[in-house]
């Protein structure tokens, strides 16, 4: 009788010591891990990724209010299931100009006799004139002086 109850007690301990995995399991909460670009890592729970941004919750705050981060500061994305998301930097569009030099910057405005431009906080204006072409971060190419090629400075003889 004594072996039947040390069994019995056996039988309990392995199923409560299931049990309490089980329940650790559950309770338990598969993260994303964000990188970012200056090396941090940040455990969290990605719900979107925009255009611009990324909205997460961080982890252990299911209830805590939504975060956001802008796109440009992530390198990448470790979701929970492994999948890996990488983020590129985009480049600013590219000004061409009539001398063959190139401009990285975003364009503000198009106008009729000028192009308005962003390089970080500043911003700028070039006369059309000057300008050969203009590529947008999405490929399009806006031919300005009509150029398919910027002009080569010619040597003037003497």
């Amino acid at each position: 009788m004594n072996v039947v109850s040390h069994t019995g007690f056996q039988a309990k301990l392995i199923f409560l010591t299931g049990m309490f995995f089980a329940g650790t399991i559950t309770v338990t909460h598969a993260q994303d891990t964000m990188y970012l670009r200056d090396g941090t890592q940040i455990a969290s729970k990605v719900l979107e990724i925009g255009m611009e941004e990324v909205r997460y919750k961080k982890e252990g705050f299911d209830d805590g209010p939504v975060f956001v981060i802008k796109r440009e500061l992530l390198s990448r994305i470790l979701f929970e299931n492994g999948y890996e998301e990488s983020f590129t930097p985009r480049l600013p569009d590219a000004i061409t100009l009539c001398s063959g030099e190139e401009i990285r910057a975003e364009i503000v405005e198009v106008g009729e006799s000028a192009v308005i431009f962003r390089q970080g906080t500043a911003t700028d204006t070039l006369p059309k004139t000057d300008i050969a072409f203009i590529t947008y971060i999405n490929g399009t190419v806006e031919k300005i002086q009509g150029l398919s090629q910027p002009r080569k400075k010619k040597k003037i003889k003497r």
